[in-house]
């Protein structure tokens, strides 16, 4: 089951393990090990480890909403740096800007 909303900047997928959530406006990934973390506390998006799981889910949701891509997908998310395996903001983004003025 996947639902996608291109003008909400929002692409989700979802196996019975893990859930991939990817976010157009900044191309911001979240994926969460639900076996492992049910509460969706840990974002193992950019953990080398989960590499393999990332390109699945990127590939199947590129072949379910039209207007994305896997390269699109693989882009460095705008406004974050990866620190050991997880984004960190560069700086605090108000929803306001980010939704236009």
């Amino acid at each position: 089951m996947v639902s996608a909303d291109i003008t909400s900047s929002l692409g989700v997928d979802r196996s019975k393990r893990y859930r991939y959530i990817y976010y157009t406006h900044n191309s911001l990934e979240e994926l969460y090990d639900h076996q492992a973390d049910p509460n969706e506390f840990a974002n193992r998006a950019y953990d080398p480890d989960m590499a393999k799981i990332v390109a699945r889910f990127r590939t199947e949701l590129a072949q379910r909403v039209e207007k994305l891509t896997t390269e699109q997908m693989a882009q460095h998310p705008q406004g974050y740096d990866i620190r050991d395996g997880r984004p960190v903001a560069k700086a605090f983004v108000p929803l306001r800007k980010m939704n236009g003025p």
